[in-house]
């Protein structure tokens, strides 16, 4: 192994340790967070008890339901000698990956794509469209699975899906205040006027801080994700690069994938941070806010600086592509 392949492979480890740590902590807050409402309510436990549900059912659909709910929404061909094929070519990345084979299935679509699904075993599934067998040779398609097997080896999909999780249930609570402050501000029960003015104002004011409060906690916190997945793509590039060693084989891909036709799979938004190459255009800076991939000019860049990098064993750490 040369020095160059071995400091990416450091760097690998590092910033999968550095990732981990940060979930750690996020996930340690939506306990904190449910202990101090339950603190302040005078029900402590309860709080920690709600806190506790809250981030085990976000796990529970990133590890189980949000593999199932990919693969529904995608459709299937039955298996056969491509799939085969496919599963020869992910052999050697994953033994330098040092995970299983994922199952394998061909999207019957023209586009050429792939996407990568699952966090447990059984569950992870490496999907390519029948527009990649068409367009890519199998240095290019070796390149763009290993970039799949990168995101399952890191368990992408785990915390892209907790991100979707966390979105779902604040805008649940953010449903129901707004709910329990318009019942406060139609109440007319038979209490003094006082009374009556007084909780009607409480409940306009929860109203107006469940709209504000939820909206802006939903954008950042979708920002924050899709900040996230952005940097998760690189470190997928970096991967394909060391496991290959042909950084250049996946920027052929990328290059044909962008040439494509941009009238992409919009009914499959909901699914875009999944793929290779984002199956939606999004334009200016509030789309590029919530790009679930980086700009493939700026993936192309960084791996061509790897290539060069990966070209000469004494190679300086500067020479390398920054920080990831």
């Amino acid at each position: 192994m040369n020095s160059t392949k071995l400091r990416l492979l450091q760097r690998t480890k590092r910033a999968t340790t550095r990732a981990w740590i940060g979930y750690i902590i996020l996930w340690l807050a939506v306990l904190a967070v449910g202990t101090y409402v339950g603190w302040r309510s005078g029900h402590p436990y309860s709080g920690l008890a709600i806190g506790a549900g809250v981030l085990f059912t976000c796990l529970g659909y990133s590890v189980l339901l949000a593999p199932w709910h990919l693969m529904r929404k995608l459709p299937k061909t039955a298996e056969g000698p491509i799939e085969q094929h496919i599963q020869d070519l992910l052999k050697p990345v994953c033994q330098e990956a040092g995970i299983e084979v994922p199952r394998v299935f061909i999207v019957p679509v023209d586009i050429c794509n792939a996407f990568a699904a699952g966090v447990l075993g059984k569950t992870r599934a490496i999907g390519v469209t029948s527009g990649c067998l068409h367009l890519l040779n199998d240095e290019e398609l070796t390149a763009v699975l290993a970039h799949e097997v990168s995101h399952i080896r890191r368990r992408d999909n785990l915390f892209s899906a907790f991100w979707s999780a966390l979105i779902g249930l604040t805008m649940v609570v953010a449903t129901i205040l707004f709910t329990l402050g318009a019942g406060l501000a139609s109440s007319n029960g038979r209490r003094r006027r006082k009374d009556e003015d007084g909780a009607a104002l409480l409940g306009l004011f929860t109203m107006v801080f469940a709209i504000i409060a939820g909206s802006v906690s939903i954008v950042l916190m979708q920002i924050a994700m899709r900040t996230d997945q952005r940097r998760r793509e690189f470190m997928a590039d970096q991967d394909s690069a060391t496991w290959t060693g042909d950084p250049l084989a996946l920027v052929s891909a990328l290059e044909k994938l962008e040439a494509q036709p941009t009238a992409l799979w919009s009914q499959h938004t909901a699914v875009a941070c999944a793929f290779s190459l984002d199956p939606v255009q999004r334009h200016g800076l509030f789309g590029w806010l919530f790009k679930t991939h980086p700009s493939t000019k700026r993936r192309i860049k960084r791996l061509r600086k790897l290539a060069a990098a990966m070209g000469a064993n004494n190679v300086l750490e500067h020479h390398l592509p920054t920080s990831i």
